[in-house]
């Protein structure tokens, strides 16, 4: 068996790219194959593996290799798993039909969540060369879920004392059943009991949650974030309220825009909040995030990749009018201006705000100049000095900066007189 698979919580780019998909895969079936070993082998594979064309390395790494081999085992099975994981999927769906020019003897074996844009490219195969398999279908899914729910619940501590827990096997089976079939609904509702935050038995946690099964993972992100933030605000309209779901907006909107993973204090010091400030907002997402103690250097971190692209994307915003819960994209105009606002404090804002610069999509590019002209025409010096003083100004110093029009005299310390180069 042949496997490569996807993984964005693994945060780096082999797991999220096609980058290294067709020598992953040609490495592998190296070892099923002496022929097609001595052919790689023979092959210039570093000018191979630097062409941009990720087709021409499938060609010329795995298609024409596997075809020149006169035998193969009975059966090949390439296994790609988390196919709606890649960054580049469009491109990920180009080399998967590629393969399907490998001899008869290969089997492509593909896991993946439903996706709208991975619908057509399966659409377009012919059905003698596809086979389709829903999870929602297969009966040893649901075994593997229940018992899942099952000894999860019962590892729960009961530390109220109700004498309650854990409930009964009928109520577990009916709590697994509202978790829609899917393994990660059921960690997120299970982590909502467990990692409870105050002093609730686990038993009435357990009995508010929705009997109900979500039509998506999303929907369950939409139930989360609803509860602690909106829910009373669209109702009741409290001053305390909004200022919650304002910093909601503030510190989660910051989260998925970084380019590093934060702490406590790195949040707090880059967008100007107490520490304790941080935590109490960030605390109701515990079952969909790491949250940690404030006194410690946990970093925030996202249980599963899918949270983040919830929040990057603008599903629900017309439901929740006024206070959308998701975000439409990530926010690096407000980040770079967070940043440059709080670079003698924050040292994420020090180092990161030029990426944060070169990141910046076409229509956030429209507000660049006032965020970046009275930085560059009142703090620059000032940024220069911090950087000098961390002995890191050669590391840190910005493309940016280092080919812009600026002047610096005894009299007049930072003159900017073309901001608008930047």
């Amino acid at each position: 068996m042949v496997s490569f698979f996807f993984n964005k919580n693994r945060g780096s780019n082999d797991f999220t790219t096609t980058e290294k998909f067709a020598s992953t895969i040609a490495r592998q079936l190296a070892r099923y194959s002496n022929d097609f070993r001595d052919a790689l082998v023979a092959l210039d594979l570093n000018q191979i593996t630097r062409l941009d064309n990720k087709k021409q390395q499938v060609e010329k790494l795995v298609i024409e290799l596997a075809n020149r081999v006169k035998t193969w085992p009975r059966r090949v099975v390439i296994v790609i798993d988390g196919l709606d994981e890649c960054d580049t999927l469009k491109d990920l769906l180009e080399l998967v039909r590629k393969l399907l020019e490998l001899p008869s003897a290969f089997v492509i074996f593909i896991s993946c969540r439903p996706d709208q844009s991975v619908k057509p490219f399966f659409e377009a195969i012919p059905p003698k060369d596809l086979k389709t398999r829903y999870l929602d279908d297969v009966d040893d899914a649901k075994d593997d879920l229940l018992t899942y729910v099952r000894r999860s619940l019962r590892d729960i501590q009961d530390t109220s004392g109700s004498g309650k827990w854990p409930p009964e096997v009928p109520r577990m089976d009916a709590f697994a059943a509202t978790c829609g079939k899917l393994f990660e609904i059921a960690a997120i509702r299970i982590r909502q009991i467990r990692d409870r935050t105050d002093t609730q038995a686990p038993i009435d946690i357990f009995n508010d949650i929705p009997n109900t099964p979500p039509l998506e993972l999303w929907d369950e992100y939409l139930r989360i974030l609803r509860c602690a933030y909106t829910a009373r605000l669209k109702s009741e309209k409290t001053q305390s309220d909004e200022h919650a779901y304002n910093e909601y907006r503030l510190a989660v909107g910051t989260l998925i825009t970084v380019l590093e993973s934060m702490t406590h204090q790195s949040l707090a010091d880059l967008v100007e909040m107490e520490v304790w400030q941080v935590h109490a907002v960030l605390q109701p997402l515990y079952p969909v995030m790491v949250i940690g103690d404030s006194d410690k250097a946990t970093k925030f971190k996202f249980y599963h990749a899918s949270f983040k692209e919830f929040l990057l994307s603008n599903h629900g915003s017309e439901q929740d009018g006024e206070f959308p819960i998701s975000f439409g994209g990530a926010r690096h105009v407000e980040t770079l201006k967070r940043c440059l606002k709080n670079f003698q404090i924050s040292d994420y804002g020090r180092k990161m705000w030029a990426r944060h610069l070169t990141a910046v999509t076409a229509e956030e590019a429209l507000h660049i100049h006032a965020v970046l002209k009275p930085f560059l025409e009142k703090d620059l010096f000032e940024w220069l000095e911090h950087m000098s003083s961390c002995d890191a100004h050669g590391r840190y110093l910005p493309p940016c900066i280092r080919t812009c029009s600026v002047v610096f005299t005894p009299f007049n310390r930072c003159t900017p007189y073309s901001p608008e180069v930047v």
